[in-house]
């Protein structure tokens, strides 16, 4: 669950920033941005992203449960 709130943490303060100058009004080579371009930035970017950190952060839980059974065995005995 932590690991899920804190990707959602993540593409909001995204979309905060995606909206500030930081982004639109930016010369980037190809010409200036617009709120369309930094928009589209956002939602493609967390399209593209959010399946593998999902499956990042799903491994992640799974293996350190399986090391913290392993070390709570271990003090058991």
């Amino acid at each position: 669950m932590c690991g899920l709130m804190s990707w959602l943490v993540t593409i909001i303060v995204l979309t905060i920033l995606n909206y500030t100058p930081l982004c639109i009004g930016q010369e980037n080579g190809d010409g200036y941005n617009d709120i369309f371009s930094c928009t589209l930035g956002t939602i493609g970017n967390s399209l593209l992203f959010t399946p593998h950190v999902l499956i990042g952060i799903t491994l992640a839980s799974f293996l350190s449960a399986a090391i913290y059974r392993g070390i709570s065995k271990q003090i058991k005995r």
